[in-house]
């Protein structure tokens, strides 16, 4: 039986990730009436502590990570624990939002709590990919 190689679709997961980040960067920075008409209910609710553009810095910060680590895993895995690290602070960050914003709709309390296990298992991913021999 051939054993499992997990890091033949690592390319995939790493673009797709990208692809995210990147999306919740560009409406953090400059759709941020969308983000609170859905995560609020109120699109004209005021961010007074800046959570949001605090977010979306953090979700640029691992797309460009994530970008210069497609190019680079397969010559140096060190890469794929940053990709562990990214994943582990999004499900601290995205925590921090459920428990510090009262007024988040229940839908999207329930969205954000299933997005840290599955961070968790993007972790343990990348953990696997790091393990597999080349």
């Amino acid at each position: 039986m051939e054993k499992f190689d997990f890091r033949k679709y690592l390319p995939f997961v790493l673009i797709l990730l990208i692809a995210i980040d990147t999306l919740l960067a560009t409406i953090g920075f400059f759709f941020p009436r969308f983000w609170f008409g859905i995560q609020h209910g109120d699109p004209s609710y005021i961010d007074t502590q800046g959570l949001l553009i605090h977010s979306a810095y953090f979700w640029t910060t691992y797309a460009i990570l994530q970008i210069i680590g497609f190019f680079n895993w397969k010559k140096n895995f060190v890469w794929l624990n940053i990709f562990i690290t990214i994943r582990i602070v999004d499900s601290f960050l995205i925590g921090s939002y459920i428990f510090s914003d009262p007024l988040l709709l229940t839908p999207a309390k329930i969205i954000l709590y299933g997005i840290i296990p599955a961070n968790l298992i993007l972790a343990s991913y990348f953990w696997e990919c790091s393990k597999a021999k080349a």
